[in-house]
Protein backbone atom coordinates (compact mmCIF):
# COMPACT_ATOMS: atom_id res chain seq x y z
CA UNK A 1 0.00 0.00 0.00
CA UNK A 2 1.65 3.27 -1.03
CA UNK A 3 0.56 6.32 0.58
CA UNK A 4 1.12 10.08 -0.59
CA UNK A 5 3.10 10.73 2.08
CA UNK A 6 7.04 12.16 1.89
CA UNK A 7 8.12 8.95 3.64
CA UNK A 8 6.29 6.47 1.77
CA UNK A 9 7.71 7.84 -1.76
CA UNK A 10 10.82 6.60 -0.36
CA UNK A 11 9.42 2.96 -0.97
CA UNK A 12 9.07 3.39 -4.43
CA UNK A 13 12.71 4.32 -4.69
CA UNK A 14 13.59 1.46 -2.70
CA UNK A 15 10.84 -1.26 -3.52
CA UNK A 16 10.10 -2.07 -0.14
CA UNK A 17 8.51 -1.13 2.90
CA UNK A 18 11.17 -2.13 4.62
CA UNK A 19 13.75 0.45 3.70
CA UNK A 20 10.82 3.33 4.02
CA UNK A 21 10.04 2.30 8.06
CA UNK A 22 14.09 1.86 8.64
CA UNK A 23 14.72 5.92 7.35
CA UNK A 24 13.78 8.13 10.10
CA UNK A 25 12.82 11.64 9.27
CA UNK A 26 13.24 14.61 11.59
CA UNK A 27 10.21 16.94 12.19
CA UNK A 28 9.20 19.36 15.05
CA UNK A 29 6.08 18.65 16.52
CA UNK A 30 3.55 20.60 18.93
CA UNK A 31 2.32 18.41 22.14
CA UNK A 32 0.20 19.41 24.74
CA UNK A 33 1.79 20.15 28.40
CA UNK A 34 -0.42 17.26 29.86
CA UNK A 35 0.89 14.71 26.97
CA UNK A 36 4.60 16.24 27.21
CA UNK A 37 4.34 15.37 30.95
CA UNK A 38 3.02 12.12 30.90
CA UNK A 39 5.30 11.12 28.24
CA UNK A 40 8.63 12.28 30.20
CA UNK A 41 6.62 10.47 33.55
CA UNK A 42 6.55 7.07 31.39
CA UNK A 43 10.83 8.07 30.51
CA UNK A 44 11.17 8.53 33.88
CA UNK A 45 10.04 4.87 35.30
CA UNK A 46 11.29 3.67 32.18
CA UNK A 47 8.63 2.16 30.24
CA UNK A 48 9.53 4.16 26.92
CA UNK A 49 13.41 5.14 26.28
CA UNK A 50 12.51 8.27 24.83
CA UNK A 51 10.07 11.07 23.61
CA UNK A 52 10.99 9.99 20.32
CA UNK A 53 10.12 6.46 21.27
CA UNK A 54 6.56 7.35 22.77
CA UNK A 55 5.65 9.52 19.89
CA UNK A 56 6.34 6.71 17.32
CA UNK A 57 4.38 4.56 19.21
CA UNK A 58 1.61 6.91 19.33
CA UNK A 59 1.79 7.61 15.65
CA UNK A 60 1.82 3.97 14.81
CA UNK A 61 -0.98 3.44 16.72
CA UNK A 62 -3.16 6.15 15.26
CA UNK A 63 -2.08 4.76 11.86
CA UNK A 64 -3.26 0.98 12.63
CA UNK A 65 -6.61 2.66 14.31
CA UNK A 66 -7.20 4.31 11.38
CA UNK A 67 -6.59 2.06 8.50
CA UNK A 68 -8.89 -0.32 10.44
CA UNK A 69 -11.50 2.20 10.24
CA UNK A 70 -10.98 2.98 6.52
CA UNK A 71 -11.24 -1.24 6.20
CA UNK A 72 -14.41 -1.62 8.15
CA UNK A 73 -16.19 1.33 5.63
CA UNK A 74 -14.84 -0.05 2.89
CA UNK A 75 -16.10 -3.60 3.90
CA UNK A 76 -19.65 -1.43 4.70
CA UNK A 77 -19.57 -0.25 1.96
CA UNK A 78 -18.96 -3.32 -0.33
CA UNK A 79 -21.51 -5.07 1.37
CA UNK A 80 -24.32 -3.06 0.17
CA UNK A 81 -22.80 -4.53 -3.17
CA UNK A 82 -24.43 -7.22 -4.56
CA UNK A 83 -22.29 -8.29 -6.95
CA UNK A 84 -19.68 -8.96 -4.41
CA UNK A 85 -21.72 -10.46 -2.06
CA UNK A 86 -22.49 -13.00 -4.37
CA UNK A 87 -19.00 -13.86 -5.53
CA UNK A 88 -18.28 -13.86 -1.38
CA UNK A 89 -20.62 -16.21 -0.66
CA UNK A 90 -20.17 -17.79 -3.51
CA UNK A 91 -16.43 -18.20 -2.64
CA UNK A 92 -17.07 -19.39 0.70
CA UNK A 93 -19.31 -22.06 -0.14
CA UNK A 94 -16.57 -23.28 -2.41
CA UNK A 95 -13.91 -23.14 0.67
CA UNK A 96 -16.56 -25.17 2.51
CA UNK A 97 -16.64 -27.68 -0.02
CA UNK A 98 -13.09 -28.50 -0.09
CA UNK A 99 -13.04 -28.64 3.72
CA UNK A 100 -15.87 -31.02 4.05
Amino acid sequence: MKFGYGIMKEEEKTGGKVMAESKRVKTTVNISLANYIELKELISKNVISSMTEGINLGVEMLIKEKRRELYAKKMAEAAKDKAFLERTLGSQRDFDRIEA
